[in-house]
């Protein structure tokens, strides 16, 4: 079940991707954007062919590339949550959660750096296939006292290593990224134990 402090966000991202969705879905011209994620912008700016004057003194520069560094949205698994991820560079990004654990039902955030490995197995003007292999660490609540299989603790405090592996779609005409991921992690608060998670979810890339 969705927790219900998920619905309002997520309404109003719903809505706004929606608003977007009609804006890039009108007739564009040929050399209209298209999106490159964690692109340095440097290049793009000076990405341009000149002719010689002796050929008539023509400048002409390639088609604009936008950018999309900044990507928000919905992951739905464990934990239900806001999700983001920031591109320091083409092959390097962050990315965060926020949400509601669904085995502790409290708050849980988790942070990761990853890797990621781009245009895997099709080569496609409309979308990307990436992989993401990285590593990062998450902190959450717990009801105080804690029963599993290893005994009783009395503990308020998750910490927990992720080892995350995620797979995305991201499209080129439009700034959108659907995912799914698999996250390796190893409890070490309250007790050392591991742990299998996953979840799917999509970003809306801001520009």
């Amino acid at each position: 079940m969705i927790k219900q402090w998920l619905i309002p966000p997520s309404i109003f991202l719903w809505i706004f991707v929606s608003l977007q969705l009609q804006v890039h879905a009108k007739p564009r011209p040929a050399d209209d954007t298209t999106i490159t994620f964690g692109a340095p912008k440097i290049q793009q700016n000076n990405d341009r062919e000149r002719q010689s004057p002796g050929a008539g003194a023509v400048m002409r520069s390639n088609a604009s590339i936008g950018t999309g560094d900044f990507g928000l949205g919905l992951y739905l698994g464990e934990p239900m949550a806001m999700t983001a991820r920031y591109w320091m560079k083409n092959n390097l990004a962050i990315q965060a959660m926020l949400g509601i654990s669904n085995r502790y039902d409290k708050v849980q955030v988790a942070g990761d750096a990853a890797h990621v490995f781009r245009n895997l197995l099709i080569q496609n003007s409309s979308v990307e296939l990436t992989l993401a292999l990285g590593g990062g660490v998450a902190f959450g609540g717990l009801d105080g006292r804690f029963c599993d299989r290893g005994g009783c603790h009395n503990h308020t405090v998750l910490v927990m290593l992720r080892g995350p592996m995620t797979f995305s779609v991201m499209l080129r005409q439009i700034p959108l990224e659907f995912f799914a991921e698999f996250v390796v992690g190893l409890e070490l608060i309250p007790h050392a134990d591991l742990r299998f998670l996953g979840g799917v979810g999509a970003r809306y890339y801001f520009q």
